[in-house]
């Protein structure tokens, strides 16, 4: 094993001994560390990995925008800074902006009305929360990246089309995960241990990190989304003798999924937001809520301009405007 790689396992095994020494912390840092911590740790241990194969970025440039800007491991995209944005850049960026301000504003209700105290409303602030950062706000930051040069992946690829398991899994949701594995798992031992059995690791190992992303940080839902995961790779090995009916399919993945996402976990962190949106609700004066809604309409407002930015590029306009005279160009640019 070369030297890059040894660090990139040094990097990722320091990382999670460091969460045994935040086990006592509050559940919201544990939840911190566990997630976004353990993701971004994941990243640079990937980065280390991939970089000892030969994988290199476009300057720092690339280095920064793939560390701090996207939540994808494999570094394809960022080896090279183009002129042009890729041809796919803002196809589905209407489809992701939407499922961010609907998602908000769902949350929003969902908050105010249920206050934390009612399970179901907990789980549809979930649904929120899930079309708020995995569906909207990842496939909207790739578009920014796209328009910066760099062609990074869809991480989540419309997941509702899936029409087998397997192909959920592998192709259309937190592929992320997926790169993961290819990394740290699928590459260096294909050939070397039965298909079947690689597959099914695949699942334990994700069982094993979403118990540190759910389990850890709630202290009381060990097992459950480990066994959520060993469920999902026994339909993939289900799969390989008999084609599932779709119907099928989506009920294997969302029926057990009160094992992934617990009662417990639920309750805690979705609960504690809907109580805290409440109770700060209940304290806003009426003009503090007109200065939020100020803010909301000024956010809307650098949205429409940022999108205006990139009309010129969009229409050729350094192009088209070749063919009109002096006086016109000047007032279209105007």
């Amino acid at each position: 094993m070369n030297s890059g790689r040894l660090l990139s396992l040094t990097v990722l095994a320091a990382s999670f001994g460091s969460l045994w020494l935040l086990r006592e912390s509050a559940p919201l840092v544990r939840l911190a560390a566990a997630s976004l911590g353990l993701l971004w740790v994941i990243k640079v241990a990937g980065t280390l990995w991939q970089q000892a194969d030969g994988a290199r970025f476009h300057r720092v440039t690339g280095l920064l925008c793939f560390l701090f800007a996207w939540p994808g491991i494999s570094v394809a995209g960022f080896e090279q800074q183009r002129k042009d944005p890729p041809a796919h850049t803002g196809e589905r960026f209407l489809e992701s902006w939407l499922a961010f301000v609907l998602g908000t504003l769902t949350l929003i209700v969902i908050c105010l009305w249920g206050k934390g105290e009612n399970l179901y409303g907990n789980y549809l602030a979930l649904v929120c929360v899930l079309f708020i950062v995995h569906l909207g706000l990842v496939e909207v930051s790739a578009d920014l990246l796209r328009l910066g040069g760099f062609a990074p992946a869809s991480l989540f690829n419309r997941p509702w089309q899936a029409r087998s398991l397997r192909e959920f899994w592998s192709q259309r949701w937190n592929l992320a995960f997926v790169q993961m594995n290819r990394i740290f798992l699928l590459r260096p031992l294909r050939g070397k241990v039965p298909t079947g059995v690689l597959t099914f690791s695949i699942f334990i190992v994700s069982g094993l990190l979403h118990e540190l992303g759910i389990s850890y940080p709630d202290g009381v839902s060990w097992g459950k989304p480990l066994l959520y995961f060993v469920i999902q790779g026994m339909g993939i090995e289900l799969e390989q003798r008999r084609r599932l009916p779709r119907l099928l399919v989506l009920g294997w993945i969302l029926l057990p999924l009160p094992l992934l996402f617990t009662p417990d976990f639920v309750n805690l962190f979705l609960g504690g937001l809907g109580h805290l949106a409440a109770a700060g609700a209940a304290n806003m004066t009426r003009s503090q809520w007109l200065a939020a809604a100020l803010t909301v309409g000024g956010f809307g407002h650098v949205c429409v301009l940022a999108a205006s930015l990139q009309v010129p590029a969009r229409l050729r306009w350094s192009e088209e405007f070749g063919r009109l005279c002096s006086l016109n160009r000047k007032v279209f640019w105007t």
